[in-house]
């Protein structure tokens, strides 16, 4: 991954392949937190993070934890948020965010 800037749409790629070979939403939310950590993401790589989760949690969880390093926050609600199909599951991103 590259350090500090934003994710290279190859290491992008891999991340998921990695993610999606991943059996448990753990061990997904596991790889994202340190992935994250490393370069900015923009809203559309943190939409295809979300859509290797399985569970409602794990989803809000990994929207909760690519937050701060998100680029294009401007395009949360419209792109993350909105890819949430539950009221409670935005309520619960935005309340964890306090946004």
């Amino acid at each position: 991954m590259t350090s500090k800037g934003e994710l290279k749409e190859l290491d992008f790629k891999h991340l998921i392949d990695q993610m999606t070979n991943l059996r448990q939403d753990r061990d997904r939310l596991r790889l994202l937190r340190q992935a994250v950590e490393e370069t900015s993401v923009t809203c559309a790589q943190v939409k295809a993070f979300i859509n290797t989760q399985a569970y409602s949690g794990a989803k809000v969880e990994a929207a909760v934890v690519s937050y701060p390093h998100i680029s294009d926050k401007d395009k949360f609600d419209s792109v993350i948020i909105a890819n949430f199909s539950f009221k409670e599951e935005k309520d619960e991103v935005k309340q964890k965010l306090k946004l």
